[in-house]
């Protein structure tokens, strides 16, 4: 039985419970504050997973919109960012956007509302393709029980 937290451990401690709660521990760690690096308007840019809101494609240019409210544009194709970020928990909700489902607040006809907000302080809503607004949902539920 396991819960996806860091665990309480008993002694006597087994080195081998110690060596598999310790790893999933850095590998949460590492998840969690994972940066990568990408050629910016500003030169290399280290940007931190955690921090990213979502991700806007428009013809090969790709926004990356922070918690701050800062945005990184830079070149790339937003299916190979959606493949890099997949296990991280980012989920591409349409064809030019990427959430962070760690900010999704709920999912509505009208597109995923975020809980973070743009620079003008208004909540930040990304659009979504209707087909996928099951499969949203579905991914939602599943990121609240701590299965993804």
């Amino acid at each position: 039985y396991h819960t996806d937290v860091c665990q309480f451990l008993l002694k006597p401690l087994r080195p081998d419970i110690f060596e598999r709660e310790f790893t999933f521990c850095l590998d949460q760690y590492e998840r969690l504050e994972a940066c990568y690096c990408r050629k910016c308007q500003n030169g290399m840019t280290s940007i931190k997973k955690s921090e990213v809101v979502y991700l806007e494609s428009r013809k090969r240019i790709i926004c990356a919109y922070m918690v701050d409210g800062e945005q990184y544009w830079y070149y790339g194709k937003l299916s190979d960012e959606a493949a890099f970020l997949k296990d991280s928990g980012f989920v591409q909700c349409q064809r030019a956007f990427i959430v962070n489902m760690a900010y999704v607040q709920s999912i509505s006809n009208e597109g995923v509302r975020m809980t973070a907000k743009n620079k003008d302080g208004q909540v930040i809503i990304v659009p979504f393709s209707r087909d996928k607004k099951k499969y949203m949902e579905s991914v939602l539920r599943k990121y609240i029980a701590g299965l993804m």
